[in-house]
């Protein structure tokens, strides 16, 4: 009976360790690179937005859950955000070259910067939506979003 007792309470701690380990795992932060792809010009800085939910999504960057700039230089240009938690998020970007740390639109609702989502997805009417543009983060990956412009027609 004791070894039997003796054998529950090895277990049963192992059990405990294994569990908290998962646990802590699960929470621990990791870097995560973020790139925007094709800039054009030095004018400005790039911008990211990471949300977490749908809350604020895509230009209410007071309620984003991570968020960095850097500046604008042509072609690739790249932030690591130190601390993600990984899981399930939704990125925007920016080519702010005003630095107003807002996207600038034309009189039409369409931008007049350049700007992208995570997933690459192209906007009709209004901005992509929150769950279409999540993506699955996992630490020390690198997520590329391709910088759309505005074309050059006047509205």
């Amino acid at each position: 009976m004791r070894n039997k007792l003796r054998a529950f309470f090895i277990l049963a701690s192992l059990l405990v360790f294994s569990i908290s380990a998962a646990e802590q795992g699960a929470s621990e932060s990791c870097p995560v690179t973020l790139v925007a792809q094709g800039v054009q010009g030095t004018k400005g800085v790039i911008g990211f937005v990471v949300f977490a939910s749908k809350n604020g999504w895509p230009e209410k960057h007071d309620l984003a859950f991570r968020q960095k700039a850097t500046a604008a230089k042509p072609g690739d240009v790249s932030v690591v955000i130190p601390d993600m938690k990984p899981g399930r998020y939704a990125i925007a970007m920016i080519h702010d070259e005003n630095e107003n740390k807002r996207i600038d639109k034309k009189p039409s609702g369409r931008p007049r910067e350049g700007w992208g989502v995570s997933n690459n997805l192209k906007a009709t009417l209004k901005p992509p939506g929150f769950e279409a543009a999540t993506v699955e983060i996992k630490c020390g990956m690198r997520v590329a979003i391709k910088v759309q412009y505005p074309s050059a027609a006047k509205e």
